[in-house]
């Protein structure tokens, strides 16, 4: 099976004709002396000192040290790059062995001592054998590197490494792509492609109207964010060509034309939105949760069934909920209309008054909303504290009659616990107290729980009030 960046890496190649094409360069395959060094892992005959004939008798190392993922997935943490392979001497190797077995076969019978050597040899030949496999994979991936970094024609390639990297390519003096990874780091890892005009970022605006939920602040900060996986390369390549391919003609009024679908798309999406939020909110119950962006790209998600199911407890509120948390990303993108707008020579005006009237408009709806709520929630709290009143006096009892049941089951012989356990559930279904006792406490539980959920959506709320009043402020 093909995988980018272990049998092959991916190319952005300029054709003859100056259009753009994504093609694959092998890396160079290595199973020959990889199977070799295999069967002598599984030869209880051999030792790390046959191993390591295998490797340099087969293998010439170019470089001590190789910064790669090799075999380790790119959302890892704590990786380390490929060491060329220690070199042991018989005396080296025993010295090693000595080591790893001494403690171990301290006290032991003969035949338990052998045993114990003939594990620590096999672990010693596996790790060696695994640090020269590793070092073997990665040599072989930065030699088709290198191969694609010497071809001419090629003007990308899945350039990978553990830790911070960047790789940019100039279409033109103003049209800039550039791929900035972090790799191997956990949830410092990122995997974002980046399309700059004239400085700045053409950021997907349209990602706020087209998924359930997009995290605007980490959208407007590129053009795509990839999912930290080998497999995000081929998208994100795919991207590159077309847009490339498209601007190369005419550069500026591509771009243009581009940033003012994203625009137009945003706002058409906002008005749905604003002014047909029930048909928008079914489109995104029905939206294929296996849509491949969801799968490609990450600060976007579907609807949850969490939220699916609040929009059914909630059928005329959330949609309030839904629309104010819409329009405060949407107010958070202005600064890069303008930005967009003044690069790209496009009139944005108009469209930051229309967010500015959506604001306006939606805000008071959003305050009584809140207010709905805060009324609701202080109701459901008397309802509690009326419960736990009755819970408190109902516990009183219960426990006098548990002291009672105690006393009983002491006169039981301690052995006899089926007897022991026989009394004790006759004793509580002679006593309806417990089953009361149970059933308020649910209620209580199940009040808490609405308090919860109502107390969660005025905060969203609130978020939302508080944006649209910085927003506000600072439009003027």
């Amino acid at each position: 099976m093909e995988t980018i960046n272990e049998t092959q890496i991916l190319v952005l190649r300029k054709n003859q004709d100056g259009y753009f094409q994504v093609a694959s360069m092998p890396v160079e395959d290595s199973s020959f002396i990889i199977n070799k060094i295999n069967d002598a892992v599984g030869n209880c005959n051999k030792t790390l000192m046959d191993v390591q004939s295998i490797f340099f008798d087969n293998f010439r190392c170019i470089n001590n040290y190789y910064l790669y993922l090799y075999p380790y997935e790119y959302d890892s943490s704590y990786i380390s790059g490929a060491v060329k392979p220690k070199k042991y001497t018989d005396a080296e190797y025993k010295e090693e062995l000595d080591k790893a077995t001494k403690d171990r076969i301290k006290e032991k019978t003969p035949y338990d001592a052998a045993k114990i050597i003939a594990e620590e040899i096999y672990r010693l030949r596996k790790d060696y054998a695994q640090e020269c496999i590793r070092y073997i994979k990665q040599q072989r991936l930065y030699e088709a590197f290198q191969r694609a970094a010497n071809d001419s024609s090629v003007k990308m390639y899945s350039k990978e490494s553990v830790g911070w990297d960047s790789f940019e390519y100039v279409i033109t003096n103003d049209l800039k792509v550039c791929v900035n990874t972090n790799f191997g780091y956990g949830c410092a890892n990122y995997f974002t492609l980046s399309i700059s005009y004239k400085g700045i970022v053409i950021a997907p605006l349209s990602h706020i109207v087209k998924y359930y939920y997009a995290n605007i602040i980490q959208i407007i900060s590129c053009t795509r964010n990839y999912r930290i996986e080998r497999k995000s390369w081929r998208p994100l390549f795919e991207f590159v060509a077309e847009f490339v391919n498209h601007s190369l003609s005419d550069p500026e009024s591509f771009v243009q034309k581009y940033i003012m679908n994203e625009v137009d798309e945003m706002m058409k999406g906002l008005r749905d939105i604003m002014y047909d939020t029930s048909a928008v909110i079914d489109m995104f119950k029905k939206q294929d949760q296996n849509l491949l962006e969801y799968r490609t790209f990450i600060f976007i998600r579907p609807m949850s069934e969490n939220e699916n199911q609040s929009f059914s407890a909630f059928p005329d509120d959330m949609p309030v909920v839904f629309k104010s948390e819409k329009l405060m990303q949407a107010t958070k993108t202005v600064e890069k209309l303008r930005e967009l707008g003044g690069v790209a020579q496009i009139e944005i005006d108009a469209y930051i008054d229309e967010i500015i009237n959506m604001v306006t408009i939606l805000n008071s709806e959003t305050e009584t909303t809140i207010e709905k709520f805060k009324a609701d929630i202080k109701r459901l709290i008397y309802h509690k504290e009326c419960k736990e009143k009755d819970r408190d006096a109902l516990q009183i009892q219960v426990d006098e009659l548990n002291l009672k049941l105690y006393n009983i089951l002491k006169e039981l012989p301690p052995e006899a616990w089926q007897e022991r356990n026989n009394v004790s559930n006759k004793y509580k279904e002679d006593h309806p107290e417990y089953d009361k006792l149970l059933k308020i406490n649910q209620e209580i539980s199940g009040i808490m729980s609405d308090i919860y959920s109502r107390e969660s959506i005025v905060r969203r709320l609130q978020d939302c009030i508080e944006s649209f009043a910085s927003f506000l402020s600072k439009a003027g």
